[in-house]
């Protein structure tokens, strides 16, 4: 008993003990009202403050980002995504592990959890965000109590009132697991690479805003160089001089050229709008009606937003405003096409004045007619080049001043340490464990290396050499038989030599010669 508390002791003392390190970052935060409006993050999942209005955007931190994340930083997780297929779930939360072999669970809005267990090398692989995609990848595959389908999602399925993609669902917060104190520098890592993240995303929205309007102006000049040589080559060949002051019907041609671009130009762009009518930015015209039309519905648009994180959408507030919200939309779309079927009137009316100037020209003046063409389009470019310009100029101001979509209002890092003590009774139990089984070593190893008579042949040595075995008597009153000694009495009396296990009795011959 003394030797297993003793051990118990020194096990306790000498105990390591071992730290786990836990954060989960959540990033509460708002939209910013920016001058692009159209940048502005879709809300599909939220978790709302009533004192701060606090809001949680979903959008915020994606797929892409986790493993952009991921690969800046070669940490030991990943996370492997498809599209979901039937079901979009809100308020999903996801729990990313760096330290293998524990099982985590998906977190969701309906009335259960999804469980799933990280990897040997420390990582999870999530098979889509969708609900029946973690299920069939997952859940199938543990040895664990689950949920069934219906439980957890309680056959209720989201109404896709937004026309939101399923494939568009995102991961709203993650939880970090390590073994090692520098999950801390992960939170605060990845905390800057979430700003660094969503900047960069807008970055290359101007850059590839950028990269178009410079490819369109390049082709606007390449024509504009052929359509400069193919009016010297006519002026050089007939001697003619275009001077449109000298000529007021060369004058009013040009103008009407001129307009019949700039025509073509706005009807292509309202085409292109209909065709996907996502993007009211988008849009290019003139006319003043279509233009408040677009302010009214970003408004509204924007309201919408907010309404979906504070009351949802299904609530009364949020329907009401997506029912005008639609409506508004509606109207800007019938606005368009009124206004589509405008400018072709006005283009028709400016081809017949065109086709009707023309005629108005001698005979002999078709090859200035051609040249008056050439010089018409050249105007026409021009202009287009100019407002092309200036539409650089104001997305390098942006770019300029550009800022995140959201502002982090709270960003909770939650250090979680779990400290496993020093357990005194799992020691003591321990150690008596040990202690019975280093008493049945010791024992063993007596055996084998003490002197013990073990066998009847062993007393040959002592002189010996007529002896038996006398069986147990079981008589409570039987006196033990002496046992008589042979010469080297003092030795088995001094402890060099035991006798076990039966009882000797030496025949009279042998007394005789003791």
């Amino acid at each position: 008993m003394i030797i297993i508390v003793f051990l118990g002791i020194i096990f306790t003392i000498f105990e390591k003990t071992w730290t786990t390190y836990i954060s989960e970052i959540k990033i509460f935060s708002e939209p910013v009202q920016t001058e692009s409006k159209n940048l502005l993050p879709y809300l599909y999942s939220y978790s709302s403050d009533e004192q701060n209005n606090q809001i949680l955007i979903a959008d915020i931190i994606s797929r892409d980002l986790i493993e952009g994340f991921i690969k800046k930083y070669n940490y030991n997780f990943k996370i492997v995504s498809k599209q979901p297929k039937n079901l979009i779930i809100y308020d999903i939360i996801v729990n990313v592990p760096i330290e293998p072999q524990k099982i985590y669970k998906i977190k969701t809005n309906e009335n259960g959890d999804i469980f799933i267990r990280s990897s040997i090398d420390g990582y999870v692989e999530l098979q889509g965000l969708n609900l029946y995609d973690a299920y069939n990848n997952f859940l199938s595959n543990m040895k664990i109590s689950t949920y069934s389908l219906d439980e957890i999602i309680g056959n209720k399925k989201q109404n896709n009132i937004m026309g939101i993609s399923e494939s568009q669902l995102k991961i709203i917060s993650i939880s970090l697991y390590s073994s090692e104190p520098f999950i801390n520098e992960i939170a605060k890592k990845f905390k800057d690479f979430l700003i660094e993240y969503n900047l960069n995303k807008k970055m290359k929205k101007f850059k590839n805003s950028k990269d178009f309007i410079i490819r369109q102006i390049e082709n606007y000049l390449s024509e504009l160089d052929n359509l400069n040589y193919k009016i010297r080559q006519i002026q050089m060949m007939n001697n003619l001089s275009l001077d449109d002051a000298k000529n007021p019907i060369l004058n009013e041609l040009f103008e009407i050229k001129k307009k019949q671009t700039s025509l073509v130009f706005e009807i292509q762009s309202l085409n292109d709008w209909l065709k996907n009518p996502y993007d009211e930015n988008e849009i290019i015209t003139s006319d003043p009606v279509i233009q408040k039309a677009i302010t009214n519905l970003l408004i509204f648009k924007d309201t919408l937003n907010i309404l979906l994180v504070k009351f949802g959408n299904s609530s009364y507030e949020y329907i009401s405003v997506y029912n005008a919200y639609k409506k508004l939309k509606e109207d800007l779309k019938q606005k368009v096409i009124e206004r589509i079927k405008n400018l072709q009137s006005q283009l028709n009316l400016l081809r017949k004045n065109e086709l009707k100037l023309r005629n108005e020209l001698s005979s002999t003046f078709e090859t200035e007619k051609e040249a008056i063409t050439l010089i018409s389009r050249k105007k026409a470019i021009e202009d287009i080049i100019t407002v092309l310009s200036q539409r650089m100029e104001e997305i390098k101001i942006q770019e300029a001043e550009i800022v995140p979509d959201f502002k982090i209002l709270e960003f909770t890092e939650k250090p979680y340490i779990e400290i496993k003590g020093r357990n005194w009774l799992r020691n003591l139990i321990f150690s008596a464990i040990f202690s019975l089984f280093l008493s049945v070593v010791l024992v063993i190893i007596k055996n084998y290396t003490s002197n013990v008579i073990k066998e009847l042949d062993d007393l040959s040595k002592f002189g010996i050499n007529k002896a038996y075995i006398i069986p147990e008597i079981s008589d409570e009153n039987y006196l033990p038989l002496t046992i008589l000694k042979n010469r080297d009495y003092k030795k088995i009396i001094e402890g060099h030599i035991y006798l076990e296990s039966f009882r000797i009795v030496v025949l009279e011959n042998s007394l005789n010669n003791l």
